[in-house]
């Protein structure tokens, strides 16, 4: 069960990576548009994209890691995917390795919320933005 853990751990990782990467251009894009910099708009625009389709495939490498219907495959699928109450709730009956590595995916899953929801505040502001200039 710690392989399974830690490939999940690896991919979730990868998956806040990519939204730290995204995050940032996100916030250069704001200020691109403030600034009226269409063609640095328009740049920063095209290598979001590629990092959404970075992390479009990251999601579906989670997907496929929680595929089935065993205890472990919904175990796993509640852990990576699952509102974030219920990987509390995963710890119970688990090996310290195990507890650590669930803990570290707990901490990993609550920085992610937070790095989504700052995305979400400065496209919501850009979203904003762009439909007052129009």
């Amino acid at each position: 069960m710690s392989a399974d853990l830690e490939t999940i751990l690896i991919y979730l990782q990868r998956r806040y990576n990519i939204l730290r990467e995204v995050c940032s251009l996100t916030e250069e894009l704001a200020e691109a548009v403030e600034r009226g910099d269409t063609v640095s708009a328009s740049l920063l625009l095209d290598m979001r994209g590629e990092q959404l389709q970075r992390h479009a495939d990251c999601e579906e490498q989670i997907i496929l890691q929680t595929a089935g219907n065993s205890l472990r495959d919904r175990y796993l699928r509640d852990l990576a995917k699952g509102p974030l109450m219920n990987v509390k709730s995963c710890f119970k009956g688990k090996t310290e390795r195990e507890k650590m590595l669930e803990k570290r995916i707990e901490d990993l899953r609550c920085r992610t919320e937070k790095l989504l929801d700052k995305i979400r505040r400065i496209d919501g502001g850009l979203n904003r933005r762009i439909s007052k200039n129009r």
